[in-house]
This record gives structure tokens, C-alpha cells and sequence, in this order.
């Protein structure tokens, strides 16, 4: 009990802001949930050394009512809870996002009948059952179990936003969840011992087949996009094709964790985004600016000026040479 008291201690001075959500479930095979906390006002902010996170509440607290046990794809559907946080100060923060299960009674429901998903704003999405999740330290005084979702960090200045969702799992059932009551509490803390998460989908440029033309221009060019993720194997992906970073809204069909694209005439930019049969998300990651021109210039002749002479002949002739390419444009006329 002594080395609990002292890790919480330890740790209270790296906790930035607690936010509660109080979650219950009750009545025979009818699942519902209740939420404590209205919708803040103002800012929290807290200071320890040159750290200065500023959170901000931009949405009510979770309030799930008489639901029952869903499906990823569901729960994702869900209203979110939204918190912003900010860094005040000029150096980078390491900070993480857990949940800490509160209040344990004999009816307390197990932490396996609980998922959770955090997206931040690049659209990156992380989803999990919460017993699956790694522990970290626990610093509310009245937890009994601490699970990190997400370990990051913002540059000094840097503004992020989360949007966290909670349901009850699909396989949860009237014996391990009915009747039965879950607490918990949203926890954001700084903290320098930290590394960033590695991305749980990565996805890779690399370039499969091209022929060079000249200035930075091919007359064809086709890519490879490889997906991976550590966590499922079942992956679909989403492409857009613009002169600069667009949202992908084109399906298409990825196997052995690739697909290939090959670029039309123009200047342009492919932009992906991955997810997984587990809820997991990348964010839209894009490929550099590439540049094909298919098309042949081009010329026409005709005449500057001249001065006729007799019999057919010119005593002088200067005629105008002139390339067209409506993509590339003309570098030079040999």
C-alpha cells in the first residue's frame, strides 16, 4: 500500500488534467450507460517547469443511453468525446493518453467487456478492447488498473485535438456485463520518459516503372504503394489524386499489402489512407509531386517576313519556327 501511495504521488505532479467519465451499466439484459461532467467552460491549464499544456473541452461528456453491445464499426459511429490540448511553451512535450478503471466493487464489470478508439486530428485512429491495451502507472488514488492508448508529443506552441469513443464490446455477454457497473477516467499526462508510438499502419512510396523525359517531366510513370500494419492483416485503403494534399476517396483493391498506380498527364500529387478490420486508422499520407507528359509537341512553321525576288525566288526569307505542349510546355527547338 505504501509503494501505491508513493507511485501515485510521483506521478501526480506529471498529471496535467484528469477528466472524468463515469460509465454504468445496469438492469438485467438492458445495457446502458451514464456519464458525469457537463461541458467545461473556459480552459484548464497547468504548469509544471516550462511545460504549460492547455486543455480545452470542445464537446459534452460521453452520455450513452440504454445501448446495447456493438460491433467496431458501431462503436466508431458513436458521438465522440473531443479534448484539445496545447503547448504553451517553446520546447517539445512528451505527453500520454491512458484510461483508468475507478472504484472497484463486486459488481464491477471486467475491463475486457470495454472498448475504446482515440482519433487525433490528422484522422490517425487508434481502437482497441481495453484489456488488450499495454498498462502504465496508475495515478488516481482510487484506480485499480491504467491502460495507455496513446503515447505523443507536440513541438513548442503546437495545438492537437482527440476524439475519444467508448462502447461496450460485441462480445460481451449478460453474464460478464449486465447488472454490472464500469468506471472510469480519461487521463492526460506530461511526461520525459516517454517516446513517441511507432504508427500502428505505415504506408511507403517507392517507384515501380518510369521513363524519363527531361526537367523533372516523365513520359510515364507508375508507383508502388505499400501498406503495412502491425496489428491485422485484413486492410483496405482509399487513394486521391490533386495538385496538392486531398482527402482519399477512391476504394481500391489491395493485395499482398500493395497496389499500384499509374500517373495521368499533369502535375500531380497521390494521397492514401489505410484502415483495418480492427478500427485502426493511418493518416493520409501522400507522395511527392510527380510530373508525366504522354503527348508529342508539337511544331509549326510560317513565314516572319521575306523579300520576293523573280521566278519563284525569295531575295529574303525568315521564317518563325514555334512548339506547342499544352502540359509540359517547350524547353527548347533544335
Amino acid at each position: 500500500m505504501e509503494r501505491l501511495k508513493k507511485i501515485i504521488e510521483e506521478n501526480r505532479k506529471k498529471i496535467l488534467i484528469i477528466l472524468g467519465i463515469l460509465i454504468v451499466l445496469t438492469g438485467g439484459i438492458t445495457y446502458a450507460y451514464y456519464s458525469v461532467g457537463d461541458k467545461q467552460e473556459g480552459y484548464n491549464t497547468i504548469i509544471s517547469g516550462c511545460l504549460s499544456i492547455t486543455i480545452t473541452e470542445e464537446s459534452d461528456a460521453i452520455n450513452l443511453d440504454r445501448v446495447k453491445p456493438v460491433t467496431i464499426e458501431e462503436g466508431l459511429n458513436k458521438e465522440p468525446y473531443t479534448k484539445t490540448i496545447k503547448n504553451n511553451c517553446s520546447e517539445s512535450a512528451p505527453y500520454q493518453v491512458s484510461l483508468e478503471s475507478i472504484d472497484k466493487v463486486e459488481t464491477t464489470m471486467g475491463i475486457e467487456n470495454i472498448h475504446v478508439s482515440l482519433e487525433d486530428v490528422n484522422g490517425r485512429r487508434i481502437t482497441e478492447r481495453l484489456d488488450r491495451l499495454e498498462e502504465t502507472l496508475i495515478s488516481n488514488e482510487n484506480a485499480y488498473d491504467a491502460r495507455k492508448i496513446y503515447n505523443g508529443a507536440l513541438e513548442g506552441k503546437e495545438e492537437t485535438s482527440f476524439k475519444f469513443r467508448m462502447w461496450l464490446d460485441y462480445d460481451a455477454t449478460k453474464e460478464s456485463a449486465a447488472n454490472k457497473t464500469y468506471k472510469s477516467k480519461i487521463v492526460i499526462s506530461a511526461k520525459d520518459n516517454i517516446n513517441k508510438d511507432d504508427e500502428i499502419i505505415k504506408i511507403r512510396y517507392e517507384e515501380l516503372e518510369s521513363e524519363k523525359w527531361n526537367n523533372e517531366w516523365y513520359k510515364s510513370y507508375i508507383t508502388k504503394v505499400t501498406i503495412t500494419d502491425r496489428k491485422d492483416e485484413q486492410i483496405k485503403a482509399k487513394y486521391c489524386v490533386g495538385t496538392e494534399k486531398c482527402e482519399p476517396n477512391k476504394e481500391v483493391e489491395v493485395e499482398n499489402n500493395s497496389f499500384e498506380y499509374e500517373y495521368e498527364n499533369g502535375i500531380n500529387i497521390l494521397c492514401t489512407e489505410a484502415s483495418d478490420s480492427k478500427g485502426n486508422r493511418s493518416e493520409v499520407v501522400c507522395n511527392s509531386i510527380i510530373k508525366v507528359d504522354s503527348t508529342t509537341p508539337a511544331t509549326s512553321v510560317s513565314v516572319a517576313s521575306s523579300t520576293v525576288g523573280s521566278n519563284g525566288w525569295y531575295k529574303a526569307l525568315s521564317l518563325k519556327v514555334e512548339g506547342t505542349n499544352n502540359i509540359s510546355g517547350i524547353s527548347s527547338i533544335k
